[in-house]
């Protein structure tokens, strides 16, 4: 779930639709890592 410091919000103030993709990226140097994290 997302809370305060991960969510994510956007607007598209144009008129016509878009595709928006959006990404979380997470450091991979530290091996104790939450299992959840990817």
């Amino acid at each position: 779930p997302e809370t305060h410091a991960t969510a994510h919000w956007w607007k598209n103030y144009g008129h016509q639709p878009v595709v928006l993709l959006s990404a979380d990226l997470f450091p991979i140097a530290d091996q104790h890592m939450d299992e959840h994290m990817m």
